[in-house]
């Protein structure tokens, strides 16, 4: 079995890189301590994949309460969250929010 330690590292050094480039964060944004963002609590390395802009002001914006659902429905979609159906343990929606929840301590 090989490491995933790089790819993961990789993706959360990239990722807020991406997104100081198109102007979602900046200097002065105000996340958690370890890489989080906004309501849902975002991986800066998941921001790019998944950010939606669903309020219309062309930008998403993770400490705004529409885009950030937007956001993590997307997320959620692309874990093969199914909509309207509940989430026991084994079943598929709670393995889609165990991806939300899956960060990594090395």
């Amino acid at each position: 079995m090989t490491d995933p330690t790089p790819h993961f590292f990789k993706i959360h050094a990239i990722g807020p890189l991406k997104l100081v480039e198109k102007g979602v964060i900046n200097i002065s944004t105000k996340g958690a301590k370890h890489d989080e963002l906004g309501h849902t609590q975002f991986l800066l390395g998941q921001a790019p994949r998944n950010g939606v802009d669903a309020n219309g002001d062309k930008k998403f914006d993770f400490h705004n309460v529409t885009d950030a659902l937007a956001s993590t429905k997307n997320f959620l979609t692309g874990k093969s969250w199914k909509r309207g159906k509940a989430f026991p343990i084994g079943q598929r929606n709670y393995r889609s929010i165990q991806q939300k929840n899956a960060a990594v301590v090395c």
